[in-house]
């Protein structure tokens, strides 16, 4: 019998896991550990390599912090000295002038110290998480009925924290999956050229996009009509072009293609990763299944068979996936870098929410960064393609065979008839019907119904009609042609 989960709070105030008994067992006659997570998260390697990362991301700040902090005990020295001696109207203005610049400096202060918490519960978030996943693998291995944390006191033949450190730095080669840096703007640079405008010691951890990226992360321009998103992005950092190098001033890699660029360093971020192989001895699958990991998928959904989820997709609940559907597989990007295709890689997932039908064959590309998201109520038919990036609004339907290109937002209530297309870049607002084998070029602001067919004929006919149709252009400036010369004439007789 598995042990049952139970969840506690560490000392740091971060969540852990103690495994117990079920109920009812007698834990006297049971296996029984202790883990102290205090030293976990002090000690253990992941918990060194978090302390050093959030040394670098935060040591220039710190550095300006205490240089502020001597400037202000300066000027307090100086103000008590020089106040008895100084004008009335003199140290008024200087004690204005020092309670400002206080002000200022608790402010810096105090954001510092929040933004140091937020990122060291998330980094030692990791490693608890991390922790939790060792600490049931050693339960259910090794068959223990209980595990404790933090106890008073424990007899060391059954602390096992020091097994959980161990393996917390015992990686197989396979698995080794840790997302490399950070580095600065000018490491970057020296890997893959270009130009640096503004602070090359900015400090970069992940590539994003201008509209979801933050701190830490660097994004790309080089569409002007993503101008407005420049403007209001919280990315740290931008690869742009020299002739859009004005278009922003936040710290910025200047270089002759931003997208080829952006691939290359979004490689650099985000290696291949490498699976680890077998199946968790708690799973019950099929002998011949396989299963990437961390894949999480509803209660009373419905995977038949042949249905590939891919690692990084969630799929919620009461959903049903038609044989051979494919979730998460890489979008298509790819940047020419003179001459040759550089692979982006897709970082993002699928998510996939609840009560949605996804057909048989239908393939949903995971995100270049954020998630393709799929809405409650979707309904896919047989046959049908999701571009990355792409975001499906709740209780839309397609039929089989329609393509969305990437990067693409459908609304809510939309009808796709099958074959139809949806051009990359658009968005088609709610309530919108699209008749079969209709192509769209052009994103929809006004709900109603779109329709854009070649009608079949007879052959012979087809062709006819299909030669007028490629000399309307001709036709039309022929046709003005004669209307100004009508109207000259017109006026000359008139």
């Amino acid at each position: 019998m598995h042990p049952k989960t139970l969840l506690t709070v560490a000392a740091s105030g971060l969540a852990v896991l103690c495994l117990a008994a079920p109920a009812g067992q007698a834990l006297a006659q049971g296996k029984i550990g202790v883990v102290q997570i205090e030293r976990i998260v002090r000690d253990s390697p992941p918990a060194l390599r978090a302390q050093k990362k959030l040394e670098a991301e935060f040591g220039k700040r710190e550095a300006e912090l205490a240089k502020a902090a001597d400037q202000l005990k300066r000027q307090q020295d100086e103000l008590e000295k020089d106040s008895v001696t100084m004008p009335e109207a003199q140290r008024r203005n200087k004690e204005r002038d020092f309670n400002d610049l206080n002000r200022e400096f608790q402010r810096k202060q105090r954001e510092y110290r929040e933004d140091v918490n937020q990122r060291r519960n998330e980094e030692l978030g990791q490693v608890i998480e991390q922790a939790n996943r060792i600490i049931r693998q050693i339960a259910e291995s090794e068959k223990y009925d209980i595990i404790f944390q933090e106890a008073a006191y424990a007899n060391p033949r059954i602390d096992i924290t020091d097994k959980v450190i161990k393996a917390l730095d015992a990686k197989p080669p396979a698995a080794q999956n840790d997302m490399p840096g950070p580095f600065t703007l000018a490491q970057i640079v020296s890997r893959f050229g270009g130009r640096i405008a503004g602070d090359p010691d900015v400090l970069i951890q992940q590539v994003g996009s201008l509209e979801r990226a933050g701190r830490g992360q660097i994004a790309f321009f080089s569409n002007s009509r993503y101008r407005d998103r420049l403007a209001g992005t919280g990315a740290s950092a931008l690869i742009l072009a020299a002739d859009a190098e004005a278009a922003s001033a936040l710290p910025r890699i200047v270089c002759d293609d931003p997208y080829s660029y952006f691939a290359r360093v979004s490689q650099l971020f985000n290696p291949r990763v490498l699976q680890a192989a077998g199946v968790h001895a708690s799973a019950s699958v099929a002998p011949t299944a396989r299963l990437g990991a961390r894949v999480s998928i509803g209660e009373d959904s419905c995977l038949y068979p042949g249905v590939v989820v891919y690692p990084g997709c969630r799929i919620g609940a009461r959903a049903i996936l038609h044989a051979g559907a494919v979730i998460g597989a890489d979008g298509f990007g790819i940047a020419d870098d003179a001459g040759q295709w550089v692979k982006i890689p897709q970082t993002g997932g699928v998510a996939i929410g609840d009560d949605v039908e996804i057909g048989a064959n239908t393939t949903i590309d995971r995100g270049t960064l954020e998630d393709t998201v799929i809405g409650d109520g979707v309904k896919l038919d047989n046959q049908i393609q999701i571009g990355h990036n792409c975001r499906i609004g709740a209780h839309t339907a397609m039929a089989g065979c329609a393509g969305i290109a990437g990067s693409t937002e459908i609304g809510r209530h939309c009808r796709i008839g099958g074959g139809a297309i949806v051009l990359g870049h658009l968005t088609v607002c709610d309530n919108v019907t699209i008749s079969a084998a209709t192509v769209i070029s052009r994103s929809i602001r006004t709900p109603g119904t779109y329709t854009g067919m070649f009608p079949a004929d007879e052959h012979a006919s087809w062709t006819r009609n299909t030669a007028v149709v490629r000399q309307l252009a001709e036709l039309l400036e022929r046709v003005r042609a004669l209307e100004k010369r009508i109207e000259g004439k017109e006026k000359s007789d008139g």
